[in-house]
């Protein structure tokens, strides 16, 4: 249910049932999942960023594995990005990299490279964007989208002027999309190979 209401942005309702699914799931991994929904819904959709990170804060205290801590800690590095503290995203992400859950690890590299990227440190934004997409295939339990990775991958290619390369890498990735790939997903590839051919 809490997945779904964050799909749909029903930020109201998601704000009635996270914290009961948060205090009340069987497993950290749920009660992690509840703390993130509801913690983008509140930075991203309602436009409250200091309520998703006070959310993440608040929730990692109902969550007892370190691995499942570490994502939402990754969660709250990527906010630090998002609100423009290129030099600290990276500090707080970096140490993920060597979480023991694959999913923070792949996270944490999803706030790595672009934060590099943006630094003009381009080789290690590619190797960190390499290492996300790598980290994300091998999740057999949960699905995280490897595009993102391939979009940080691609910015820092077209920023350092390696167009061709990106071109190639883009055209390549459309038509190997695995199936459960979204139109979400598709139209953002198709977006990158526009933004590289413009």
């Amino acid at each position: 249910l809490v997945s779904a209401l964050a799909r749909v942005g029903a930020t109201d309702e998601l704000e009635e049932v996270a914290p009961v699914v948060t205090e009340t799931a069987a497993s950290d991994r749920v009660r992690a999942q509840a703390v993130l929904a509801r913690a983008l819904a509140q930075f991203m959709f309602a436009n409250r960023p200091a309520r998703g990170r006070a959310i993440l804060a608040e929730g990692a205290r109902h969550v007892a594995d370190p691995g499942w801590r570490d994502v939402l800690a990754a969660e709250a590095a990527s906010y630090t990005l998002l609100a423009g503290d290129v030099a600290g995203a990276e500090a707080l992400a970096r140490p993920l990299l060597e979480s023991p859950n694959v999913r923070a690890a792949a996270d944490a590299a999803a706030v790595v490279g672009p934060a590099l990227a943006l630094q003009g440190r381009i080789d290690e934004a590619v190797a960190a964007a390499d290492r996300g997409i790598a980290l994300a295939g091998s999740l057999s339990d949960d699905y995280l989208d490897t595009g993102q990775y391939l979009f940080h991958k691609l910015v820092a290619l077209v920023d350092d002027g390696q167009v061709t390369l990106a071109e190639e890498l883009v055209t390549a990735a459309l038509d190997d999309l695995p199936p459960q790939a979204d139109a979400f997903t598709r139209a953002f590839m198709a977006l990158s190979l526009g933004r590289i051919l413009a």
